[in-house]
């Protein structure tokens, strides 16, 4: 697990996902992520992806809604 920091970018992706998924009980969808911060379902995958390098999520690739807080 990378202890690297997250961009100004990927904060906000992480504290939604993480504010979504205390408020519903599920993650967001890239889809989802994507209408929020007004980029491409592959941009909201990229950013994730980095987020997940980082330590600070995971998630089952191909399987929706499967994002996972770790920090």
């Amino acid at each position: 697990m990378n202890s690297a920091k997250l961009t100004e970018r990927q904060e906000a992706i992480y504290l939604f996902v993480k504010e979504y998924i205390s408020g519903k009980g599920y993650s967001p969808s890239f889809r989802e992520i994507a209408s929020k911060f007004s980029m491409t379902v592959r941009g909201a995958q990229d950013h994730l992806v980095l987020i997940r390098k980082k330590g600070f999520i995971d998630y089952q690739q191909g399987i929706a809604r499967t994002i996972v807080i770790q920090k």
